[in-house]
């Protein structure tokens, strides 16, 4: 059984969990994915290590899966005892259908997201065979796919693909009336917070929350449930003198416990979370981080490792990405065309740092794209939205997905009907719409500018007219930067995506954005930076990239995570913010 540090997912931990990675059997089928039906047409017969993409060299494969990828692996849950059973799969890249035994448990599309399935105990007795069946084609131009290539080799922007299991699977021992969802709508830096949280319960039940740090109770409530869900509205009691405010400062998380209560009060299920006290919002040309300015000091993160892909090698690292982004000086990162281990976002909220999130795009705008990446988005944000790193929900980049926007009435509908329908999932963060031109809608405006000359993005940026201006003549990217801009000129404008500078070492190396000799690296980062933190007009930068990935060479790291300059040069670099703002 597995251990609360180990867990995949922190955001809310039963004490009875146990993973499921590690050797399962494998193999490929030439069938179409309509003609899956059973499990026993598993073919199977060479074994891979979960949860590596079977394309990556620590998978023990290493091999383009041509056709539905199967897996199997045998259920001996003796630990969960006489309880139900919740099967999680942190991601299946594209589509899913999985069997316990001869019967089938479920389907899931959407390759990007976690999803669960619940088995009763009574199916787990004889340790039966888990088979999972995965379909992930490298041309469905309406899937989200993000960076992951089409053609057989990695091309200028586009990566080795990352199909099948790709994230850790894991059971949960499930008590027939049980915590199903908690999401917490309030975390204020004045201690009142509030959540609803849904159920499986009979009549009577009540849901407790009581809140700590460092174990000392700062408050607790009991509610009773009401049509399948508690909704909690608690003020804690503030420690003399004690600042609990979640910030990059001041990462403070405290912890929550939350319990199931019968009828007569016997506890029937139980389950911990942490949360962080903050305020996320735009205003004043800034982003707000619990009311006040914070310049935003953030670096393009792609997530992609040379041997496991996509999926992180294990926890420490990804424990190890979150400091390298803190070590260098950052003090937020956006997450670019990948979604989130949510190790790596527990990590970011104890490390105190901001993070925005892409979904992957597909290759192209339909209907059936749109949807698919809609769903997503809906999972996504329910994964995700109890971290309190995460300040913002960036759905569309450089407009991928709805590439025909400047003249399509319906390409605009669906930035507009993504945008609000995050919104009204979550109110307490960002919402950014289409990042890096063609703006239409979004808390901030986000401008993509790989210009190398230092005196340029000082006249581009320096000041609040000049970004404007900028933003309104064009003529620095390939196209405008605003369509339509309803929300004013007082909405905050963000460099999202800048610099990529490269130091070419090999001829796989892209040279899209320009490269520096070694002894150059330094004092041309230097230049570039100085008139972005520099700037009043600016609400923030994003700098690309952190690390090496494929054939984009122009990471601040090599795809080992090792520095390309001495890493106390870098920090000193990127931890200088702008005059107007906070330095955290």
């Amino acid at each position: 059984m597995g251990t609360v540090n180990s867990h995949p997912d922190p955001s809310l931990v039963r004490a009875r969990w146990g993973t499921l990675v590690g050797p399962w059997e494998y193999g490929v089928s030439d069938q179409r994915w309509n003609e899956v039906a059973r499990a026993d047409e598993a073919v199977l017969g060479r074994s891979i290590v979960v949860p590596f993409p079977p394309e990556s060299s620590a998978s023990g494969i290493g091999e383009e899966p041509d056709g539905v990828m199967w897996y199997r692996r045998t259920l001996d849950l003796a630990d969960a005892g006489t309880d139900d059973v919740r099967l999680h799969f942190g991601a299946v890249d594209y589509r899913a259908k999985v069997w316990l035994g001869d019967r089938l448990l479920g389907e899931h599309v959407g390759g990007h997201v976690p999803f669960h399935l619940d088995v009763p105990a009574a199916w787990l007795e004889g340790a039966p065979a888990l088979t999972v069946a995965a379909h992930d084609p490298r041309d469905d131009p309406d899937q989200p796919r993000g960076k992951q290539d089409w053609e057989d080799e990695p091309h200028v922007i586009w990566y080795r693909r990352t199909s099948g299991i790709w994230r850790d699977v894991w059971w949960e021992a499930l008590p027939a009336q049980h915590l199903e969802d908690v999401q917490w709508l309030a975390t204020r830096p004045d201690g009142r917070v509030s959540a609803r949280v849904a159920v499986a319960a009979g009549p009577g039940a009540a849901v407790e929350l009581d809140v700590s740090r460092d174990g000392r109770s700062l408050g607790s409530i009991a509610v009773p449930v009401t049509a399948g869900a508690a909704d909690i509205r608690l003020a804690l009691v503030r420690p003399h003198d004690t600042d609990l405010t979640w910030s990059p400062e001041r990462p403070t998380l405290l912890d929550a416990r939350l319990r199931l209560l019968g009828r007569d009060g016997a506890v029937l299920d139980e389950a911990t979370t942490r949360i962080g006290l903050r305020t996320v919002e735009a205003g004043d040309r800034a982003v707000l981080l619990n009311g006040a300015p914070r310049f935003l000091r953030f670096v393009l993160e792609q997530c992609y490792w040379p041997h496991t892909h996509l999926a992180a090698p294990d926890a420490d690292a990804l424990r190890a990405e979150a400091q390298l982004v803190r070590d260098l000086g950052f003090n937020g990162l956006r997450i670019h065309q990948v979604t989130p281990d949510p190790r790596f976002l527990a990590a970011c909220d104890e490390l105190g740092l901001l993070v925005v999130c892409d979904l992957p795009a597909p290759l192209r705008f339909s209907v059936t794209a749109f949807e698919n990446t809609l769903a997503e988005w809906v999972a996504l944000v329910r994964a995700h939205r109890n971290h309190p790193s995460v300040i913002g929900w960036l759905p569309y980049n450089e407009s991928w997905g709805v590439p025909d926007i400047a003249t399509s009435q319906q390409q605009r509908d669906a930035v507009a009907a993504t945008h609000h329908v995050l919104k009204a999932l979550d109110p307490t963060r960002l919402v950014l719409g289409n990042d890096g031109w063609e703006h239409t809608l979004g808390d901030l405006v986000g401008v993509h500018d790989y210009t190398h000359d230092p005196g340029k993005l000082f006249s581009r940026y320096r000041d609040h007219a000049a970004v404007w201006r900028t933003l309104r003549r064009g003529g620095h990217i390939r196209k405008p930067a605003l369509l339509v801009h309803p929300e004013g000129d007082d909405t905050p404008v963000w460099l999202s995506e800048f610099g990529g500078v490269s130091v070419n070492t090999s001829d796989r190396a892209w040279e899209g954005y320009g490269g520096v000799g070694a002894e150059d690296l330094l004092r041309t980062l230097d230049a570039l930076i100085a008139p972005v933190v520099s700037s009043s007009g600016l609400a923030g930068y994003c700098y690309t990239q952190l690390t090496d990935t494929e054939q984009e060479q122009n990471g601040l790291a090599d795809a080992e995570r090792r520095p390309k300059a001495p890493i106390e040069e870098l920090r000193r670099i990127f931890s200088g913010a702008a005059a107007h703002a906070p330095v955290g």
